[in-house]
């Protein structure tokens, strides 16, 4: 029994010796230094992606207003060439029918 309390005593209230209590104490504070590099340059790293993503959606959106500009521009000179067909036809129809 006196193990097992001497042991949670340790775990509550340190153990060792204060050299060991201060490389502990380094460990953990080079550890919070690291991690907060380590979230610096996940920061950094966020910021640039989201300039990136950003520049790429107003990209996207110029490209989509150019894209249906030009697929209109189509539509409309098909949409002439066919009334342009079917006005000649009718005028042949006309022609023939004259004819008879």
């Amino acid at each position: 029994m006196c193990v097992l309390t001497g042991g949670l005593r340790a775990k509550v209230f340190g153990g060792g010796t204060a050299e060991q209590k201060e490389e502990k104490l380094k460990q953990l504070d080079n550890l919070i230094l690291e991690r907060e590099e380590m979230l610096k340059n996940a920061q950094a790293q966020l910021e640039s992606f989201e300039k990136r993503a950003l520049a790429n959606v107003e990209k996207f959106r110029k490209q989509k207003t150019s894209d249906i500009t030009d697929i209109l521009m189509i539509y409309i000179i098909m949409t002439l060439d066919r009334c342009k067909k079917s006005k000649t036809t009718w005028v042949n129809i006309k022609e023939a029918c004259d004819a008879m």
